[in-house]
């Protein structure tokens, strides 16, 4: 039986560590990018909260512009009016709390499969 070269073993480990390291990243981006929908929706979900409690448009859309500028400078672009607009629709073409979990549920197991 042939010893297994040094250089050989280092190459395996190498090749091992960042299969582990590459998915690890992967797994980490899935549950962020979950918690962002769930989070997205829920934001969503309270501006359209006030939005219809108030039943104005116009104001509807003074309130997104006043929120976009509070956020904006402590949590960045993704807080921007239209990112909020974007928040607002997803609760607005999903108002159900389940259709947002079954569909995050789904796409977990394509990608699951997927692997």
């Amino acid at each position: 039986m042939a010893a297994v070269k040094p250089a050989a073993r280092r190459s395996s480990l190498l090749g091992d560590v960042r299969n582990l390291i590459i998915e690890a990243r992967s797994q980490i981006a899935r549950t962020v990018d979950t918690g962002l929908l769930f989070s997205n929706w829920q934001i969503g979900m309270r501006i359209r909260q006030d939005v219809l409690k108030l039943k104005r448009a116009a104001y509807g859309k003074q309130i997104v512009s006043t929120l976009s500028r509070q956020l904006e400078p402590e949590f960045g672009r993704g807080y921007s009016e239209k990112s909020l607009r974007h928040m607002h629709r997803l609760a607005e073409v999903f108002p159900d709390p389940e259709i947002v979990s079954d569909t995050v549920s789904a796409i977990k197991a394509n990608t699951m499969a997927v692997q």
